[in-house]
């Protein structure tokens, strides 16, 4: 695969988490059915915890590490030849180690499981997942479910800058005339105060009817934008805006059974260490049925 002409830049650095689970395997099937670019480097992690230090549990720690090391092979034989690949064994707290890796690494995207060995609900996020998508500072896929095809694939949008750089991401990715897109701009409502004197209640009525349409014309036009993207490699794109709150919209439609990949903006506003998710994506991230791409900023040439 061949980067996309003067598209979108598209990630050359990623990196792939994994524990073994059957949700780590279907993270790194994604790579293979969704293959990155060909200058692309791919960089497999997996995370031991040391948490006793006596000489007589060195045995059970060498054994430990030897099955991370399997567990390292295994994801990268399932991948060549992906892309350019590396592997690394780290230790440490899982959730921290692959936050601090994708960091000193400079990694473009992250993907990992939603969850690790042990959870009952399949739909539940595990910890570990739930730390990187909040904490790294690039986009993180969190693979959900069985492994499946990739055919329909659905963008959020909330009219936020981080939600267009979402559209623009999986627009460099190879996306064809097998796949369709649905571009989805909730229109947020607009609230005033109840108390309103019934003698300006219609002119106030009238006015947020106005900025609502605005709003609408907005999102429309960055709709428009991001759909000739995807039409220019024959993609079947539709567009709605829909009124309502971005989080239950896009959340609803995360669950529907034929979504096959959801894409949002993080919008989420951090502290110095790290960039916590906002409300649209990590309502997304709990309700999808299918893995979701959180992208948090632009990717550059």
């Amino acid at each position: 695969m061949t980067d996309r002409g003067a598209g979108p830049p598209s990630p050359r650095r990623i990196l792939l988490a994994t524990d073994g689970s059957s949700d780590a395997r279907a993270a790194a099937a994604w790579l293979t059915r969704w293959p990155p670019s060909e200058r692309s480097r791919v960089r497999i992690v997996s995370v031991i915890e040391r948490r006793l230090d006596w000489p007589g549990v060195q045995a059970y720690y060498d054994a430990v590490a030897a099955d991370g090391h399997r567990i390292l092979d295994e994801a990268r034989a399932s991948l060549s030849p992906v892309a350019a690949i590396e592997t690394a064994l780290l230790e440490g707290t899982p959730g921290d180690e692959i936050v601090r890796e994708a960091h000193d690494w400079d990694a473009d995207l992250v993907v990992v499981g939603a969850r690790g060995l042990g959870l009952v609900d399949t739909w539940l996020l595990g910890s570990v997942s739930l730390t990187v998508a909040r904490r790294v500072d690039c986009a993180v896929l969190v693979v959900k479910g069985d492994r499946r095809r990739l055919a329909n694939v659905v963008v959020g949008l909330d009219g936020s800058g981080q939600s267009l750089d979402a559209g623009r991401f999986v627009a460099a990715w190879p996306l064809d005339a097998r796949h369709s897109v649905r571009l989805i701009g909730v229109v947020e409502p607009v609230h005033f105060p109840s108390s309103t004197p019934s003698v300006i209640r219609e002119q106030i009525v009238s006015a947020v009817r106005e900025v609502k349409e605005e709003r609408r014309a907005e999102l429309t036009k960055a709709l428009d934008q991001l759909a000739r993207l995807f039409e220019g490699h024959g993609v079947t794109v539709s567009r709605v805006t829909p009124d309502g709150h971005p989080a239950e919209v896009i959340g609803a439609v995360a669950a529907e059974p034929d979504t096959d990949l959801v894409v949002v903006g993080a919008r989420g506003l951090g502290g110095v260490k790290r960039l916590l998710l906002g409300s649209v994506s990590e309502n997304v991230l709990r309700a999808a049925r299918c893995p979701v791409l959180i992208v948090k900023k632009p990717l550059t040439s």
